[in-house]
């Protein structure tokens, strides 16, 4: 059995790599990622929905996880191409 190297995260990084913040605007997004993830672990009736807590959320700078454990890869197309339909309804003619 695997050794399991469990930690909690630092914080959440910004978006796409974004390197233009400053340290103080980085802790101010990681915090508020961190309460949206918060809420939605709660549940409630964010948005206007009543809906019970989601179990299977975590938030990673609160909760150790096992760093050390490998991703697992997604081996199925979920929904095709239906995005891309909705939002270019142009591009249909062009998906065959």
């Amino acid at each position: 059995m695997a050794e399991v190297h469990a930690k909690t995260l630092p914080g959440f990084s910004p978006p796409g790599n974004l390197n233009e913040l400053n340290q103080e605007n980085k802790t101010k997004w990681s915090d508020f990622i961190s309460k949206r993830i918060d809420a939605e672990i709660t549940g409630g009736s964010g948005g206007g929905i009543q809906r019970g807590p989601l179990t299977q959320f975590f938030n990673g700078t609160v909760m150790a996880y096992n760093i050390g454990q490998k991703g697992a890869t997604i081996t199925w197309i979920g929904f095709p191409n239906k995005a891309w339909t909705y939002y270019f309804p142009a591009a249909r003619a062009d998906i065959a």
